[in-house]
């Protein structure tokens, strides 16, 4: 699924560069090794930007918006799944 969801981002042909994290490790040590200029956050993320700052210097940091959050956001597919199963 991850792999996945990297190639969506990066067809969009919108960042540089898109890479996957080591979610069993430390998930910043991928960005302290690439130096981004910037770093795009999903809206439900749950990452601390503060944190991002202070391993991450001077990248900048934006939190994206969701995209039409009540038909795509997971929580809410799950309960239409459940209503026409």
């Amino acid at each position: 699924m991850r792999v996945l969801e990297l190639r969506v981002v990066r067809d969009t042909g919108i960042p540089d560069k898109v890479v996957l994290g080591n979610l069993e490790n430390d998930l910043f040590h991928i960005l302290e090794a690439l130096k981004p200029g910037v770093i795009a956050l999903g809206y439900d993320q749950r990452v601390s930007e503060a944190a991002l700052r202070e391993r991450c210097g001077g990248c900048e940091i934006v939190r994206l918006t969701s995209y039409h959050p009540e038909k795509f956001k997971s929580p809410t597919t799950a309960k239409e799944k459940t209503r026409f199963s």
